[in-house]
């Protein structure tokens, strides 16, 4: 997502350790995982229909 996610995601782990509070995850960040995931999905079943027709 960008450089800065790692700084992120260690800041809601510190705060959930000190206060035991959980803090959302952006929505920014869950919508760009939701697309990273369709687009793998997309690819292996185009991989998966590539090697089907080689067959």
């Amino acid at each position: 997502f960008g450089k800065y996610t790692h700084f992120a995601d260690a800041s809601r782990l510190r705060t959930w350790i000190e206060t035991g509070k959980v803090m959302p995850v952006p929505a920014a960040a869950l919508s760009y995982k939701k697309q990273k995931a369709a687009q793998m999905a997309a690819a292996s079943a185009s991989a998966g229909a590539q090697t089907a027709q080689n067959d």
